[in-house]
């Protein structure tokens, strides 16, 4: 998801109920969120997945476990002309 999604759209709420009814509530365990996209700003994307009805057993078992279910990554990084660069420079 990318971590600027404040709320979840009818897709994602769809694959995110579906995923939780054919696994049962086990997968709540399993399940981590990527948040790409992520420029070190807030993280709306928590909040998405907290009003998130399809998520809400997943988001129960990480507040009672107290884990965070998002990782971020900055994908936008990849594809920077800076980023070619400095690997040009350093070779």
């Amino acid at each position: 998801m990318k971590a600027d999604t404040t709320r979840l759209e009818g897709m994602e709420e769809y694959v995110a109920a579906k995923t939780t009814e054919i696994f049962g509530g086990d997968v709540k365990a399993a399940i981590s969120i990527l948040a790409t996209f992520y420029d070190g700003g807030t993280l709306h994307v928590k909040n998405a997945i907290k009003i998130s009805s399809a998520l809400k057993p997943v988001n129960d078992y990480f507040i009672q476990q107290k884990i965070d279910p998002v990782y971020v990554f900055n994908n936008g990084a990849i594809f920077s002309d800076d980023g070619e660069k400095d690997v040009k420079q350093k070779n």
